[in-house]
């Protein structure tokens, strides 16, 4: 899987074959700290997640930015137009050893899924520069297929969070000495939870004999999918029963035609994520005469 002896290419989500252990590659930093020099700005983020996941895996070896490029043990730098997040890069020490963090073009890939992606080729590239070479093991980051073989989320609105996997470790471990520190979650929740409506209304229209509601959506919920709404008289609805509208921003007319009895009527509101998760609700009153 070598570009050539000292240059491992990553693509994240080919797939992968039997299992097998770490292997390691490369030559041995002599120094506990690697410095490195990052000139890819659309990957701030990214790399200060997996430089941070090795600095916090009990590695005795620490990746630490500098701003000067000519001093830095290791330069990241962006790499041609790719198809998805990918990356190369020198694999053990190497003098002015090099990360190259791949283009590509987000459009129409859920941008959650992105950064996690991302995060992930930067931990994999990281592992090279450390002298982890490409693996079999099942769900290690040095693996290609890793996507493929980790256990999945037990929530749709959950991905696979974890960075550095307890094979990746003892690999690193193997080469530079130290101890394991405790692995981060497995999975944590990457869009969430929906949240009420906001500005409720209901107006009682008697020429139509029906109620009419206006509400706003809070525009910061990527994933919000429905409202649902439940009118009733002289108490509030416990839960949504199925009666809903779009996501976009009320009002709804003709609710509940043909109720011109008297009293005092509760519309409770749920918004409704992709995932099937509901918000606390939203409520108000209107009195018929």
């Amino acid at each position: 899987m070598l570009r050539s002896a000292l240059l491992a290419v990553a693509v994240v989500l080919l797939a992968a074959g039997p299992a097998d252990a770490y292997s390691l590659g490369g030559k041995k930093w002599r120094s506990r700290t690697i410095t490195f020099h990052a000139n890819a700005p659309q990957y701030n983020e990214a790399i200060g997640a997996g430089v941070a996941a090795w600095n916090a895996s009990g590695v005795r070896v620490r990746f630490k930015q500098v701003s000067s490029r000519r001093r830095a043990d290791v330069r990241i730098i962006t790499g041609r137009q790719r198809s998805g997040p990918s990356g190369d890069a020198h694999l053990g020490y190497y003098r002015r050893s090099r990360v190259r963090l791949n283009a590509f073009d987000p459009a129409g890939k859920d941008p959650a899924w992105l950064a996690q992606q991302m995060r992930i080729v930067v931990v994999h590239e990281l592992g090279h520069v450390l002298g982890l070479k490409h693996t079999k093991k099942p769900c290690s980051v040095m693996n290609y297929g890793r996507d493929a073989i980790c256990p999945k989320p037990p929530v749709a609105w959950q991905l696979r969070c974890r960075l550095l996997e307890p094979d990746d470790v003892r690999g690193a471990l193997k080469r530079y000495g130290g101890r394991a520190k405790a692995y981060a979650p497995e999975f944590c929740d990457f869009a969430p939870p929906p949240l009420p409506p906001e500005g409720l209304a209901m107006t009682y229209d008697p020429a139509a004999q029906a109620f009419n509601l206006s509400w706003v959506n809070n525009p910061a919920q990527p994933y919000l999918f429905a409202v649902q709404w439940v009118v009733s008289r002289d108490a509030c609805a416990a839960a949504p029963t199925g009666a809903g509208a779009p996501t976009a921003v009320g009002p709804a007319t003709g609710v509940n035609p043909g109720a011109g009895a008297r009293g005092n009527y509760c519309v409770v509101m749920w918004t409704q994520d992709r995932f099937g998760r509901f918000a606390g609700p939203a409520s108000a009153w209107v009195s018929v005469p």
